[in-house]
């Protein structure tokens, strides 16, 4: 009855440089969450009126390469954007427990901003958090995904695709993230919605990049950038196909009427 939040911080790195393995850190991301969150219903069982504690995941990034020597300063690629969302679709699918998630930092030190005296440019993993910090306040959905699997050493398999959905009731907006894990498989789906009737036009915003391992620098942050548009679905039965490609990250709004 004395606090608000328990903290838990997890930096994650591609050391064997196997970039479905370092996709596959939401398991590790996943079980912290739930063993967590299992140690806070222990604490609050038998208590009449028990003080709701929620989960603060308040240090987090991609963190292997720079330390002292280079004053911590993380150059980020392509696959480091990629594991945003992968950090993202772990909390958003929990945010029954998970209320804040500060990133680790946010200028030079780690950080998707770096600066000089000159300047500044934006590292890959900047654009998924501007965009995915767009959904707060969003209602967490539940989804069921079907996906093919792969594993990594003796842990279960896990699905290609890593998805979380989030729902904005003013605008009537769905947000579906998806993160599809393979280095070069483009996966084929289905998306079906169970309640309200969608419109046809779905904005996309896509991260993909043929470079695993691009970078920016100063006067050099334009290769990575997210891509925008708008597809026309042909919907059928209240549900369209959309294929992910590999190695990439979407976000798909969906508009009910």
């Amino acid at each position: 009855n004395q606090i608000d939040y328990i903290a838990l911080h997890t930096y994650i790195n591609n050391r064997d440089n196997d970039l479905e393995k370092f996709l596959a850190w939401s398991q590790t991301i996943d079980n912290y969450i739930d063993v967590t969150a299992g140690l806070i219903k222990q604490a609050q069982s038998g208590q009449p009126n028990p003080r709701p504690i929620f989960i603060a995941y308040d240090e987090w990034n991609v963190w292997y390469r720079a330390f002292n020597r280079e004053k911590l300063e993380e150059v980020y690629n392509f696959e480091d954007a990629l594991a945003m969302g992968m950090f993202f679709n772990s909390f958003f699918r929990r945010a029954d427990v998970v209320k804040m998630a500060n990133l680790a930092q946010m200028v030079n030190v780690i950080a998707p901003i770096m600066t000089n005296k000159q300047g500044l440019f934006l590292q890959p993993i900047y654009f998924p958090l501007v965009e995915f910090s767009r959904q707060r306040g969003n209602q967490s959905l539940d989804v069921f995904v079907s996906a093919p699997t792969y594993k990594v050493g003796n842990r279960p398999a896990l699905r290609y695709l890593d998805v979380s959905t989030t729902y904005n009731a003013a605008g009537k907006t769905i947000y579906v993230n998806v993160l599809n894990r393979s280095k070069d498989k483009d996966i084929a789906t289905r998306i079906d919605n169970q309640e309200g009737e969608l419109l046809g036009e779905v904005g996309v915003w896509e991260m993909n990049h043929s470079d695993l391992k691009a970078t920016h620098t100063f006067g050099d942050d334009k290769k990575v950038r997210p891509v925008t548009r708008t597809i026309s679905a042909s919907l059928s039965n209240n549900g369209f196909s959309y294929t992910f490609p590999a190695h990439s990250l979407t976000i798909l709004r969906l508009r009910l009427k």
